[in-house]
């Protein structure tokens, strides 16, 4: 972050705090007029008295998407027990804060992921069964709060990480000692390929 750069409020820093007591708000964009660098950065900004923890900001990315709308009925996938929402409900988004974040109209005052979501006419009515729903050998991950498989996708894991979601996530269900074993193996893997460690 540096002088000139256009910000906005990181919803994240802002969670039970209305910004609109401050004179800001989570669509409003602000331009850094000074940054003070010590232990925890600080900025200005153009038009506002005093300063600000730079960490409570992000820069504005141009020609930033939601992968929602104003709306839109979204599926909850995860919650931190927090924010209000309950896994498998589904909600209306109610403001679209930039490309990672959204209100919804039955939770008041949060702001939240869109990762936590996913659309909810991409889930196949009760009549056909989603892919979720059906494991072929056992139900060692269809029994589980979220599949691993639905964890990996939402945060993009790559194979190596996949497998070592898999294997912790299903030890106590299946393979015991040899899941964690299979595990530590992938971590190794990543450990070579990502990092030059080799052990």
């Amino acid at each position: 972050m540096k002088v000139g750069d256009t910000v906005k409020l990181k919803p994240a820093m802002w969670q039970g705090i209305k910004p609109e007591s401050y004179g800001l708000s989570f669509t409003g964009e602000y331009v850094v007029e000074q940054y003070i660098d010590m232990r925890y950065p600080a900025i200005k900004l153009e038009g506002f008295n005093g300063k600000w923890e730079a960490g409570a900001f992000q820069l504005v990315k141009e020609k930033e998407m939601s992968k929602f709308k104003v709306g839109d009925k979204v599926l909850c996938l995860s919650s931190d027990g927090f924010d209000g929402l309950v896994v498998g409900e589904v909600y209306t988004v109610s403001e679209i804060h930039n490309s990672e974040t959204v209100s919804v109209k039955e939770v008041k005052d949060f702001v939240h992921y869109n990762k936590r979501f996913i659309e909810a006419a991409s889930v196949q009515s009760t009549e056909s069964k989603s892919a979720l729903d059906v494991q072929v050998g056992g139900s060692h991950y269809k029994d589980k709060g979220i599949q691993p498989v639905e964890y990996c996708y939402q945060n993009n894991l790559g194979f190596l990480e996949s497998n070592v979601v898999k294997y912790v996530s299903r030890h106590k269900d299946k393979n015991k000692a040899d899941d964690i074993k299979k595990a530590i193996h992938y971590c190794k893997f990543i450990l070579e390929f990502e990092y030059g460690i080799v052990e």
